[in-house]
Formats: structure tokens, C-alpha cells, sequence
């Protein structure tokens, strides 16, 4: 049963969440991919102001686990219905996404799977574990958010203090309790053996969409580009801080998220002719729900891809001269402004 519900949250409401976020027509041989990434920012972004609603309001885990599952199954009914409306699913592409692999694409699927397996039969512990996990170990235990340092198991009398505020406004942690309580699986395992291999291929998925992007959706350097990328990340353990290494070895971490999901989603939303071909309103919202995302795994992480996403609109304005475009863009920011405000007034 445990099993079962974690399947729930890592794959079934994620494809259904992020089906209104298909992508391109052309390019349904990636849209399943791109459904289910976009479906696990849409969690998280859903998350990240409950969470701090939660933390201000001294809710119960309880509750926040409530009222966040049922949001997101509420949303899911909604996509579903939509899609039976339209008749439409995200495994529209999957034969002509198998047909058209290229000898690269298949090594480096194999690579990555093999990987994926490699991160549940072992396990890596990190220092940082000590404040994240036992953050929501401690929300588990105690059935509330931010009330006792995981750390001392004092009560917490100052957010500012003994780096509290990096939890507050980053509640990644309120992720992790939620879905331990949802299942029933401690957080410490769910982190470090149930979750790495789904977060393993998430992040090489939306590396896969970013070389779809990039190329225009040529099959072979496509394939060849998720390849190298795997290459250049397995051959990244010259320092414990390589972005490699955070994506291959410590993928349950915020930093490792932001790097891997975050950055590349921002990339695919406003890259070229993807973002060209949906409307300002779609596009806005993409975006919106991404730097959200951003934002509850880790703080610095989110005003990075705030930052990175700055810039790449400030290019697309420049080249195309068409500054009014990327205007609408423009409130996709005020949630990593809020964050950002929050993280120095605490």
C-alpha cells in the first residue's frame, strides 16, 4: 500500500497535473516527458505558499498534508477532465517517440535507468541531512511545521536564528513530510532510497527536453546531446560541488532540484519557437509555476532561476526587438520578489 501511494505521487498526479502543459504538437515524442516534469513543479509549486501559510499559521502537518492533497487532486480531476474533453493524453507520442530513438538515445536511456537503480540499491549520506531531512523527521514525530529545531529539539523562538530562515522560506522539507505522512514511508528512507531514482529521471527528462529545444527536435543530436550530458555529470566527482555531483549523488536535495528540473524548465519554456508557439497567457503561467517551484527548494536557487529566466527573456527582447511580448512575463516574478523579501526580513 505504501508502494502504491508513493506511485500515486510521483507518477499518476504528475502526469496528470502537468498535462495542460503539453508543449509543442510537433514534438509529441517528448511530451510525455515534459507532462510529467511539468507535473512535479506544479506540486511543488503548490506547496511552497501553503507551506509558509502553514508555518505562519502553525498548522498541523496533518492539515497541511490535507489541504495539499486535496488541492492537487483536485487540480488532477480538473486536468483529467479536460483531457477526456479533448481526447487527448500524454502518451499520445509514445510509439513515435520509441520508433524514432536513435544508438545514442537508447545508450543513454540505458545509462540513466542503470543509474536510477544504482541511487535505490545504495545509499549516500550527507551533513546537510542533519537540518533538511531532520526537518521534516521532525514535522513527522511532532505533527507540526517549524515549532522545534531538528537540530536540538528545542523549541524554535526566533526564525532568524541557527539558519532557520533558510527553512522558511524554502520549506522543502514540507514536501518531504507530507508525502512520508501520505505514505506512510519514514522521510529518511523516502529521501535517500524510494525517491532518488524517479528524481534521476526527472532531471535527465528535462535535460532531454532542453536538447529538444536546442535542436529543434533532431532525433539524433537530441539523443546525442542527453548522452553527453549524462557523459559530463558521470565524470563530475572532482568536487563534492559540481553540479554533476549534486544531480548523480545527492538528487534529494534542493540545490540538486534547482540544478537539475528548475533551470531546464526555465530554459524550455522561453527557448526559441517552443515559447513562440503558445500563447503569452500559457507561457506566463509556465513560467510563474516554475520560478514557484524554485523557490521551495532552495532560496538561492530560486532567485537564480529568477535571475536566469531575466535574462533569457532580456535576450529574446533584444533579438526580436519585441520588448512588448515579453512583457506579460513580468508577474511570473512577483512570487521569487515575495520570497526574496521574506528571506531578508527574516
Amino acid at each position: 500500500m505504501k508502494l502504491i501511494l508513493l506511485l500515486l505521487v510521483v507518477l499518476v498526479f504528475p502526469l496528470l497535473l502537468g498535462s495542460p502543459y503539453p508543449g509543442r504538437p510537433v514534438r509529441e515524442g517528448f511530451r510525455l516527458i515534459r507532462t510529467w516534469c511539468m507535473g512535479w513543479i506544479v506540486q511543488y509549486a503548490v506547496m511552497f505558499p501553503l507551506a509558509l501559510a502553514g508555518i505562519g499559521l502553525h498548522w498541523t502537518l496533518h492539515v497541511l498534508t490535507a489541504v495539499w492533497t486535496a488541492v492537487i487532486t483536485g487540480l488532477s480531476v480538473m486536468s483529467l477532465t479536460i483531457m477526456l474533453k479533448r481526447r487527448d493524453h500524454p502518451f499520445r507520442g509514445v510509439r513515435r517517440f520509441i520508433r524514432e530513438t536513435t544508438f545514442p538515445g537508447w545508450l543513454a536511456l540505458v545509462l540513466v535507468v542503470s543509474h536510477a537503480a544504482l541511487t535505490f540499491a545504495t545509499v549516500h549520506i550527507d551533513d546537510d541531512d542533519s537540518a533538511y531531512i531532520g526537518a521534516a523527521t521532525t514535522s513527522v514525530d511532532t505533527d507540526t511545521l517549524m515549532r522545534y529545531d531538528a537540530l536540538t529539539g528545542n523549541p524554535i523562538r526566533d526564525l532568524g536564528k541557527n539558519d532557520m530562515d533558510r527553512l522558511v522560506t524554502a520549506p522543502q522539507f514540507a514536501w518531504y513530510a507530507a508525502v512520508s505522512l501520505l505514505t506512510g514511508i519514514r522521510p529518511a528512507p523516502l529521501a535517500h532510497t524510494f525517491l532518488p531514482p524517479f528524481f534521476t529521471l526527472l532531471f535527465f527528462g528535462a535535460f532531454a527536453l532542453c536538447g529538444v529545444s536546442l535542436f529543434e527536435g533532431e532525433r539524433r543530436k537530441t539523443d546525442c546531446f542527453c548522452f553527453l550530458v549524462f557523459a559530463v555529470c558521470a565524470f563530475s566527482a572532482v568536487s563534492i560541488y559540481t553540479a554533476g555531483d549534486f544531480l548523480m549523488v545527492r538528487s534529494w536535495q534542493g540545490k540538486a532540484q534547482a540544478v537539475g528540473l528548475i533551470m531546464p524548465m526555465v530554459f524550455v519554456c522561453l527557448s526559441g519557437s517552443d515559447a513562440d508557439a503558445r500563447g503569452l497567457r500559457t507561457g506566463a503561467a509556465e513560467l510563474s509555476l516554475i520560478l514557484t517551484a524554485g523557490c521551495l527548494l532552495t532560496s538561492m536557487g530560486g532567485l537564480l532561476a529568477a535571475i536566469f529566466a531575466a535574462a533569457l527573456l532580456t535576450v529574446k527582447a533584444v533579438q526580436g526587438r519585441r520588448v512588448r511580448r515579453v512583457l506579460p512575463m513580468l508577474p511570473a516574478f512577483a512570487v521569487p520578489a515575495a520570497a526574496l523579501f521574506l528571506y531578508l526580513k527574516i
